[in-house]
């Protein structure tokens, strides 16, 4: 059910009794399985008691390594830990799904214990997988009392989970010295908390060392509710005890430690830290950020690899064979709004008409009405726009491409970047009549020509070679071209078999073709 860097990373967790780490990614999957083989005994009235014996050892499973991951200051295991503690705390909230148990709409925040669901968001975050993380905390739907102060922090939670972070807001809790002493400093606590969670959700969006001074204070904060949060009683002498004794609000305590596990996961994925590509003048990359700051403000790893090895900068392309989900279409907007601040045009090439019409209103929401071109036109032979490319970025199917070439072939002489998503149709298969192959390939090699300068980003879930691209653009055009085809994917995804006996399988086949 996990690609290799996850299962890799579930294997790390540390020794818990009773569990085989290296066996834990197939454990998680059996349970997957049988959880999802329970709905037909369920549906017929009947329990399943090796489901049952399952979710107990998955209970103590996603419960030791919640601990772990909160106290642990190792963070390679910290990680490890967290991401299979949350992994097994939603393999719990689907059994409760399938059992009519499921309380996720009904959270609320007390002082002595924290809802599974919120720990399972913040220990998503605690291992680098945000987008677990959002779907987590989007499962949550209902709130506590209103007018408790505590849905401050619950709301400001889910929203720093979500990644929106405009939504964590900036309100406080206040402490009424009239309450009794207890609760007053309860109310502190929860105050607190909600002021780490606003420096977090701050120092995500902000670049620069103000980022760096804000993670420093919410370090701070975290750390004070630990602190004040637990004590040590002191005993009548008649009472003493072996050990010390401690008492305190176990909840505020325990959404600390989970806050800076979380503050460590995020703390190097933040987008506003990508460093300006274009040059000098800052601000129109800045102002790109911050408007994409409220959609996906962090970074997956892969992300952060590609930028850290220069992709985004001029005279840089790459080879990019993600699994499908895994974010390549980021990578290829930070590189067209690279590309487009410092004053170049993009040519973007889809091979359906379907996929150039996505792609044009994604980046009509990154850019403007203005600056993107979109093919839309069926009959490529007799509808020809007046211009060409007077738009910074123009999406085509490759044939649009080569009909402008052609006709106009020195306004493709600007081109600063070229984008070929599913690039793996430029493949001719043997025996294959089919032109848009040699359409695609003849476009693209008319465009380097023109264009020599330009960088490329060959695109595609389905390419095998990326070595074998970058070497090819490498040793033909002289481009300096990375290659990124890292299996991680944000999704899980269970495969199986589905095995018949023999003879039904002769039977299927004498009612399908009886004469046979």
């Amino acid at each position: 059910m996990y690609d290799q860097t996850t299962a890799d990373l579930i294997r790390r967790i540390p020794t818990v009794r009773g569990f085989d780490s290296e066996r834990m990614p197939e454990l998680l999957t059996a349970c997957y399985a049988q959880i999802s083989s329970s709905r037909l005994l369920l549906a017929e009235g009947e329990s399943d008691t090796d489901l049952d014996e399952a979710l107990q050892d998955l209970k103590a499973l996603a419960q030791a390594l919640q601990v772990y991951a909160a106290l642990t200051i190792d963070p390679r295991m910290r990680e490890s830990a967290a991401f299979v503690s949350a992994s097994a705390h939603q393999l719990l909230f689907k059994a409760d799904r399938l059992k009519g148990e499921d309380n996720s709409g009904r959270v609320q925040l007390n002082a002595s214990s924290v809802p599974a669901e919120i720990a399972c968001a913040l220990l998503f975050l605690a291992a680098g997988y945000p987008a677990d993380s959002a779907e987590a905390a989007s499962a949550i739907q209902g709130f506590s009392t209103e007018g408790d102060p505590r849905n401050e922090v619950l709301r400001a939670l889910i929203a720093l989970c979500r990644g929106n972070l405009r939504a964590v807001g900036g309100g406080q809790i206040g402490v009424n010295p009239e309450l009794p002493t207890e609760e007053q400093a309860e109310l502190c606590l929860w105050g607190k908390l909600l002021r780490a969670i606003q420096l977090l959700a701050r120092r995500m969006s902000e670049p620069g060392p103000a980022a760096a001074a804000t993670y420093e204070e919410f370090v701070v904060q975290c750390e004070e509710v630990v602190s004040m949060s637990i004590a040590e009683l002191e005993l009548p002498n008649e009472l003493q005890m072996p050990q010390a004794v401690y008492a305190g609000y176990a909840a505020p305590h325990h959404i600390a430690t989970l806050l800076l596990g979380a503050g460590n996961g995020l703390n190097e994925r933040a987008l506003t830290d990508v460093a300006d590509p274009v040059g000098p003048d800052s601000d129109p990359w800045r102002s790109f950020l911050d408007q994409r700051l409220n959609e996906r403000p962090y970074m997956w790893t892969n992300h952060m690899e590609a930028v850290a090895d220069g992709l985004l900068d001029r005279g840089v392309s790459a080879a990019i064979s993600f699994p499908t989900g895994a974010g390549k279409s980021t990578l290829s907007e930070l590189k067209i709004i690279a590309t487009v601040l410092s004053g170049s045009k993009v040519i973007y090439l889809a091979p359906t008409l379907a996929l150039v019409g996505q792609v044009s209103r994604s980046l009509r929401n990154l850019l403007s009405e203005a600056e993107v071109d979109e093919d839309e036109v069926e009959d490529q032979l007799f509808n020809m726009p007046d211009a060409v490319l007077e738009k910074m970025v123009s999406v085509m199917t490759p044939e649009r491409c080569l009909l402008q070439l052609t006709l106009q072939p020195e306004a493709f002489e600007d081109i600063g970047l070229i984008v070929f998503d599913e690039c793996h149709s430029l493949h001719l298969a043997k025996e294959s009549h089919q032109q848009r192959p040699i359409s695609a390939m003849i476009g693209l090699l008319s465009m380097l020509e023109l264009a020599p300068d330009a960088d490329i980003l060959m695109m595609s879930a389905m390419m095998a070679n990326g070595d074998s691209i970058a070497e090819w653009l490498s040793s033909s055009f002289g481009k300096n071209c990375l290659v990124f085809n890292a299996a991680w994917k944000p999704t899980r995804q269970a495969r199986g078999s589905l095995v018949f006996r023999q003879e039904e399988i002769a039977a299927a086949r004498a009612l399908v073709c009886p004469h046979s």
